[in-house]
């Protein structure tokens, strides 16, 4: 926006100039403002089928479109949202009988719903409650629970975002309560019970952080989890959040302790949340170098020691999840013990930096 002050008296030059500097200064502020909120955009998909994009700075929200869908006069209602490093935002879909899943692009600023040609799974998995977008744009799911055949866990799925074909990654061994996020390289799932648990996506194996709680009260209709940057210039810490029936919290991601973020602000459950922040928020170095196998950390889960075997020298660093750093060392190769025993339970990340990159492990403290 450019604003033109016309003054055609000389002697009001004083007066021009600090109107011009009173504009600028209002037009800084406005930028800084907007970028911050920027930074804190998410999309919500709502139980009425109300899209919203929500400012959590301000804890204001903006109605896109009511995004339900009607295909051959069956109506399907929308249970999760993602959306990918280029903008765009997909959306799944369950009908009323609840056998039927469609994958939809969704129109960011219309809401305008465009299903995915063969788009539709009846498998025996069930319909998808779950959805996120990796930095590639693939598309994680999980699918919900089905009483016939009778199933107590869900499973972990890769969705293509073109043709909509699923396949199946593992069981992850909790139900899919209709939420995945990337949090800091780490697929989180929001379970069934409100429980907030890891999910290794090479196996879909599940790892229980905790239950989620509020005031020291297990939360309820918990449906959502999304991650959030903190600031437009930082791009390494964030934040986690879950969104339970119309408000959204901010979870502690080793914990699952919860502190009031955002309350009440629809008027209908949020069945689920998506922001930019979670597809970046899955490099945490990796995208940097790729994974060397001749590094090996062992046993996971631990539980006193950990063992690293390396072929070559490497700096070692040691941290948790919010990347606060918990050790650092040198190894001149082979096998190193490290001594965890009074570390906290939980997941932490472990860094490999050597001469030709850098290699990232997770492990799991129990």
């Amino acid at each position: 926006m450019k604003i033109t002050i016309y003054c055609l008296n000389p002697s009001l030059n004083l007066y021009k100039s600090i109107l011009t500097v009173i504009v600028l200064s209002v037009l800084l502020l406005t930028s800084v403002s907007s970028s911050f909120a920027q930074s804190n955009k998410l999309y919500m998909v709502c139980e009425d089928g109300s899209l919203y994009v929500s400012d959590e700075a301000n804890c204001t929200n903006r109605l896109i479109a009511n995004v339900n869908l009607s295909i051959n006069g069956n109506f399907y209602q929308p249970y999760d949202v993602a959306v990918c490093p280029n903008g765009k935002l997909y959306i799944c879909y369950v009908n009323t009988i609840g056998d039927t899943t469609y994958f939809c692009e969704v129109d960011s600023a219309s809401g305008v719903v465009t299903p995915i040609p063969g788009c539709y799974t009846t498998d025996i998995l069930g319909t998808v409650n779950a959805l996120t977008a990796d930095k590639n744009c693939n598309l994680y799911g999980a699918n919900a629970i089905t009483i016939s055949p009778p199933t107590s866990s869900s499973y972990l799925l890769l969705i293509n975002p073109t043709t909509a074909t699923v396949t199946t990654i593992g069981d992850i061994g909790y139900a899919s309560a209709g939420d995945l996020t990337f949090y800091n390289g780490i697929l989180y799932l929001c379970t069934t019970n409100s429980q907030l648990v890891t999910v290794n996506t090479s196996t879909g194996a599940g790892t229980l952080v905790g239950t989620m709680t509020y005031n020291g009260s297990t939360i309820q209709n918990a449906y959502g989890i999304c991650t959030l940057q903190s600031n437009p210039d930082d791009t390494t810490t964030r934040y986690m959040i879950v969104s339970a029936g119309s408000s959204n919290y901010q979870v502690n991601p080793t914990t699952g302790v919860c502190t009031t973020l955002c309350l009440n602000t629809v008027n209908s459950d949020i069945y689920g949340a998506a922001s930019l922040a979670e597809n970046s928020s899955n490099d945490v170095g990796i995208s940097e170098k790729k994974f060397d196998n001749s590094f090996a950390i062992y046993p996971v889960p631990a539980t006193n020691t950990i063992t690293i075997e390396s072929p070559q020298r490497a700096v070692i660093e040691i941290t948790n999840i919010q990347d606060q750093l918990i050790k650092t060392f040198t190894t001149n190769g082979n096998k190193t013990n490290i001594d965890v025993s009074s570390s906290p339970n939980g997941v932490y990340i472990v860094k490999m930096k050597t001469d030709i990159g850098i290699v990232v492990r997770k492990i799991v403290k129990e």
